[in-house]
């Protein structure tokens, strides 16, 4: 494999790891309609299921999403509109 290659390909692979938020960073409350075009909107992903969910005291949107064939699910605070 010549070098573009392989920095092609490491370049890929970093950018799916390291994805950028994918909620508006708008320390805003949202709702869970409001997260779920937040997250097609940054990710360009089909969402499958969104959900509120309430577990240790936390609560949050569980939304999961496929691009490409990869399963992603994403937590996103739903006082602040943030992915963690």
């Amino acid at each position: 494999m010549n070098q573009f290659a392989r920095i092609l390909t490491f370049t890929f692979f970093i950018s799916c790891i390291a994805m950028p938020v994918y909620a508006a960073k708008s320390g805003k409350p949202v709702s869970l309609d409001q997260a779920v075009v937040l997250v097609k909107k940054e990710t360009g992903a089909k969402v499958l299921s969104a959900k509120e969910v309430s577990k240790e005291g936390k609560q949050y949107y569980l939304i999961k999403t496929i691009d490409n064939g990869r399963v992603r699910l994403l937590r996103i605070d739903p006082k602040t509109g943030e992915q963690y």
